[in-house]
């Protein structure tokens, strides 16, 4: 198998943490990170990108602007054809909660996790989600004799998406997204192998490809 690692946001924060949802949160997410001006809710088989325009809500803020609205846009990453059955599970508990009072839904005792995780998200891969540098990452770790090419994320809602310097940038209205490019490793009789691999754009669907390709009976991450 085969580890892939992705920085998805490309300006870093202190800390990073999955918020669970206790019915605060539509039903249908799992869970919500908070980003520099914005979220991340997390659904089993997709992310939604909600973003808002900071500068505008800084001058509201400030009263130094008169219109009662702030410009927004979201986007959504489905993984495509992914396994319904994954299960998702958050790790690392913070030792503070908090509690909800403004929603439809009450809650209390909402907690923290540093850590997300897909198991098998797609068969005989898991989605790893947590913070490192300052920055939101997501790994992918493909187990043994498991193909890599069904791996399919179809983005929607943006205004532009294109790969420049072998990174990722979507541009929304508000902000501009960057996916770092992918970095990718095998263990192998306890040796780091760095596997060469590339993100690969077919209109709106990203995939990874790997030109020197790897050793399908280790774990590729």
């Amino acid at each position: 198998g085969l580890l892939m690692g992705v920085y998805i946001i490309g300006s870093s924060q202190d800390n990073y943490c999955f918020i669970e949802n206790k019915g605060q949160l539509p039903k249908s997410v799992h869970s919500k990170v908070k980003v520099p001006s914005g979220a991340i809710f997390i659904e089993k088989e997709k992310f939604i990108y909600a973003f808002y325009n900071n500068k505008q809500l800084q001058e509201r803020h400030n009263l130094s602007r008169k219109e009662d609205w702030i410009d927004a846009h979201s986007i959504s990453v489905s993984f495509l054809n992914s396994n319904k059955n994954s299960t998702i599970e958050l790790l690392d508990k913070s030792n503070y909660y908090e509690n909800y009072y403004n929603t439809e839904n009450w809650a209390e005792k909402v907690s923290s996790y540093k850590t997300l995780t897909n198991k098998n998200i797609y068969l005989g891969v898991d989605l790893k989600m947590y913070a490192s540098k300052g920055l939101l990452k997501y790994d992918l770790i493909v187990h043994p004799n498991t193909l890599t090419k069904k791996i399919k994320l179809k983005y929607k809602g943006y205004n532009e998406i294109y790969l420049k310097n072998e990174s990722l940038i979507i541009s929304t209205s508000v902000n501009e997204i960057l996916e770092l490019k992918p970095f990718s490793y095998q263990v192998i009789n306890g040796d780091t192998i760095e596997v060469m691999s590339n993100f690969k754009l077919n209109n709106n669907i990203l995939m990874f490809d790997f030109p020197n390709g790897y050793d399908k009976n280790h774990t590729l991450i």
